[in-house]
């Protein structure tokens, strides 16, 4: 394999993150599964989080093996769902769609900590666990629609090699869309809320203790 020596540090680093950050979520995803107290809600937000950054260290080292291999061989199969697949990987997909949904699955737990802090007695009556794994599943769903979209309208395979389009006016406001409401002002709204309900409660207190 012909790299240079700016592609083997990008690749020995970027194998190396990836198998440290396998383990290290892998061992908290074991001590979350085995510990009995660690069971509540919360930390079935966590442990899912965790299960995805291990998926992402996996796809990290995929996708830097297969960028490095295309560094030499360029062609794609001639089948095309292996061509698509290689074309995927190439195009960092994957791992695109794994970094958005521990980003969702951040939002997601801000949200759920919100109706926590908001509405205590409603949290407590109405989200169970079948409520909480279907807050658990909107972020896995929601990344493979957003990557299934992208690949649909901006990879092209043309003479076994893979191109990328990014001249399509509405993917690009998709990107921008997702990015600023579901992964920056949605957990930033909702941890203001909390904020501004803990100081109220504080205040409140304050005023109690006062008279």
């Amino acid at each position: 394999m012909n790299l240079t020596l700016n592609q083997e540090i990008v690749f020995y680093t970027n194998c190396f993150i990836g198998i440290f950050g396998f383990f290290s979520n892998a061992f908290i995803v074991i001590v979350l599964s085995s510990e009995r107290s660690l069971k509540s809600n919360h930390y079935i937000f966590l442990k899912n989080l965790a299960v995805s950054d291990c998926l992402v260290s996996i796809l990290l080292v995929l996708n830097t093996s297969v960028s490095s291999l295309s560094t030499y061989t360029g062609t794609v199969p001639t089948n095309y769902w292996s061509a698509r697949l290689i074309c995927s990987l190439k195009a960092q997909s994957p791992l695109y769609a794994t970094f958005k949904n521990s980003a969702v699955i951040i939002s997601v737990i801000s949200v759920e900590r919100v109706i926590a802090v908001q509405f205590p007695i409603f949290y407590k009556k109405s989200f169970g666990q079948k409520t909480c794994y279907a807050f658990v599943m909107f972020p896995w769903l929601y990344s493979a629609v957003i990557m299934y979209i992208k690949d649909h309208f901006t990879l092209v395979i043309n003479d076994g090699f893979c191109d990328q389009i990014w001249s399509n006016y509405y993917i690009g406001i998709m990107n921008s869309a997702n990015y600023m409401l579901m992964q920056l002002m949605l957990p930033v709204f909702c941890y203001s809320c909390i904020a501004f309900c803990i100081s109220r409660r504080i205040r409140k207190m304050k005023s109690g203790n006062c008279a």
